[in-house]
């Protein structure tokens, strides 16, 4: 613009003006959870907008009949892109509540007769606990007919589509700033994305080798990445090629957090690829299952231990009889601590118990023999954190992300620090194989632990 003064009229000069509009032009900037690190600001680019609405409506088969029902942040990809986007693509109308309400999840559907409902994380387990009316969730089904979203735990996934009723749940993956999303709209149950082994060549993901606490790829004598084996966990990885849009990476607008997340030299010399910073493990047909994040996972008796298979031993709510000493237990945090001179680190997991339940319901005995039925014994929690006193009720996503996903961080430094933890409210008790129980933690127990006296 040209230097004007005060109360002249202000226009364009020829030549001037703002840069036309391109596919690939910038459109928001959408932060990451924060979950592995500090927030980051993921480009977010027209097309990237364009193409994520355009899955949801390709594999739900979202027209302009159908009302979406969206619980979820819209500063979250799935929420304010994917939903969003996805009702300019059809042409579909949206149900927008400003937070997810359990109590509210079956009314709001009914109400406004929607036919699609988006989910992510523990949106699916929080329905299932908290729900009180079996028979008015059920008439959710008169309308809905799919339920589209990731993060779906494969033990909940039966009972919450038969609970409203849900004609077909349609499972994706994918990361905001990354290019390789996957989707599973087979129906099968635990399966987040397909790409039949016949067609790989169609959409260039693969599942490299790499060591499960930091990532790092395995390579072979050439200097090539190693991949995966079916069934063997790998990092999933997608290929970049700047002039395909489908396969480009904008990354962050942090060039060196963008770095960070493109391997070199995978496949053959020169090539680049995204690193997702996901476990995934595929079987021989090229259905692709979750394992865990790269992080999360922990290494304990020389063994890897994964977070998600120690969070899904404790999944006491499809208990209905009460009878399991698990079916008190909310929800559980699982993450690795450190124990001076010992390798790795011992699982912990921040057991959150029902509304009106306190430690005293909890039969630690029974619980002990549960988990060493469904856990190898490497796998199993040496500590338990427990809440001491009895809450009215589980505040709706209490320790989690605005996008239902655990917060660890705090609690994996914080250890089994007796002191802080009972400050809190909260207690640590610690399993016991010769008796075969966990029992209650104090900071003597923690000093003789920490000095060698106790081995585990």
């Amino acid at each position: 613009m040209a230097d004007v003064e005060e109360g002249e009229e202000v226009g364009w000069e020829e030549g001037e003006g703002p840069a036309p509009i391109k596919w690939s032009s910038d459109l928001f900037y959408i932060y990451t959870s924060g979950t592995t690190g500090l927030p980051k600001a993921s480009k977010v680019n027209h097309l990237r907008f364009y193409m994520g609405g355009s899955m949801l409506s390709w594999m739900c088969h979202v027209t302009s009949s159908d009302k979406i029902y969206c619980a979820l942040p819209l500063y979250h990809s799935a929420g304010g892109m994917v939903g969003i986007s996805s009702c300019m693509n059809s042409g579909a109308e949206i149900v927008i509540r400003d937070k997810f309400s359990v109590s509210g999840l079956s009314d709001d559907i009914v109400k406004h007769g929607c036919t699609v409902l988006q989910y992510i994380g523990e949106f699916a387990r929080f329905a299932l606990n908290g729900s009180k009316d079996p028979e008015k969730d059920k008439l959710c089904g008169k309308t809905l007919r799919v339920a589209f979203g990731n993060g779906m735990r494969p033990e909940v996934w039966g009972p919450f589509q038969k609970r409203w009723g849900i004609g077909r749940i349609v499972e994706f993956y994918g990361a905001t700033e990354g290019n390789a999303n996957l989707c599973n709209n087979s129906g099968l149950i635990g399966a987040i994305g397909i790409v039949p082994s016949f067609v790989k060549f169609l959409y260039p993901v693969c599942l490299a080798r790499c060591d499960p606490s930091t990532g790092e790829l395995k390579r072979d004598k050439n200097g090539l990445v190693e991949m995966s084996s079916p069934g063997e966990p790998g990092q999933l990885l997608g290929l970049i090629k700047a002039d395909d849009p489908a396969r480009r990476y904008d990354g962050y607008t942090d060039k060196k957090a963008s770095d960070k997340k493109i391997a070199r030299d995978v496949k053959k010399q020169g090539d680049q690829w995204f690193l997702t910073g996901d476990l995934l493990k595929a079987d021989w047909f090229g259905f692709f299952y979750w394992v865990d994040r790269i992080g999360d996972t922990y290494r304990w008796k020389g063994e890897n231990v994964s977070t998600a298979e120690v969070a899904a031993a404790f999944g006491g709510w499809g208990d209905e009889s009460g009878e399991s000493a698990l079916s008190s237990v909310e929800d559980a945090n699982v993450y690795g601590v450190e124990i001076p001179n010992q390798d790795g680190r011992a699982g912990m997991a921040k057991v959150e118990l029902k509304g009106g339940k306190a430690v005293d319901d909890i039969d630690f005995n029974a619980m002990y023999c549960e988990l060493a039925e469904q856990l190898p014994a490497y796998a199993r929690p040496l500590f338990l954190r427990v809440n001491l006193e009895r809450k009215k009720e589980i505040e709706e996503g209490e320790g989690l992300t605005g996008t239902f996903k655990h917060k660890k961080g705090a609690f994996r430094d914080q250890g089994y620090n007796v002191a802080e933890i009972e400050e809190g409210g909260e207690g640590v008790w610690m399993r016991d194989d010769k008796a075969k129980t966990f029992v209650r933690m104090t900071t003597k127990t923690q000093s003789l632990l920490d000095s060698g006296k106790i081995r585990v």
